[in-house]
């Protein structure tokens, strides 16, 4: 029933109508199946009381609006393969805490937008990241160094919101090492990536 706590797709499954789930304030639990890939506009919009979903490995896009106004949903774990967010995906929802996949190139307009979201880490290379993608949102935002991921280098830090971003190596070595630079009374010199 969709009007259970908890509700699991069946394995099998590979498509879910949008809107589906919208305005279910009863869901608390969901999970969804291997099979989904893709979760259409909408499909939870409104869904006040879920908390919690537990995607399947082979999820590749989140739709516009698919979580817009879920505002019990503090916390969950995008699969690796992701890689679309949409419009609004989270938009005004209670996510607090979000790691975004190095597999997501696209993050939408407004994907987090006057959500609770007060920590996002970045995993990979930067994506393409729509206007306001945080509008109204106060967050500390960690992503790869640009001096380790020239991805990082020319992005714009303004998307709406009131964020602070932090290189996650800012204290440590990079992991990238270039080639040896020289040879000097036998021993090999070798220069950090991040020029350190």
């Amino acid at each position: 029933s969709l009007m259970g706590q908890a509700y699991s797709v069946p394995e099998g499954v590979t498509e879910i109508l949008p809107y589906a789930f919208r305005n279910n304030g009863q869901l608390q639990l969901l999970i969804l199946p291997s099979t989904v890939t893709e979760l259409p506009e909408g499909v939870f919009y409104g869904c006040t009381g879920l908390k919690s979903v537990t995607f399947g490995n082979r999820l590749r896009q989140i739709g516009p609006f698919a979580f817009y106004g879920c505002s019990a949903l503090e916390q969950m774990e995008l699969p690796s393969g992701l890689t679309d967010i949409a419009d609004y995906a989270f938009g005004n929802s209670g996510l607090a805490e979000i790691t975004i996949p190095a597999s997501v190139a696209v993050l939408g307009h407004g994907a987090f937008d006057h959500s609770r979201v007060t920590k996002i880490t970045f995993t990979g290379k930067a994506p393409q990241i729509g206007d306001d993608a945080f509008g109204n949102v106060f967050a500390d935002v960690y992503y790869p160094s640009p001096n380790c991921d020239p991805s990082w280098a020319d992005m714009i830090w303004d998307y709406g919101g009131y964020l602070q971003w932090y290189p996650t190596d800012s204290h440590s070595y990079c992991a990238v090492i270039t080639p040896a630079d020289c040879e000097n009374g036998g021993f090999t010199t070798y220069t950090c990536g991040c020029g350190h």
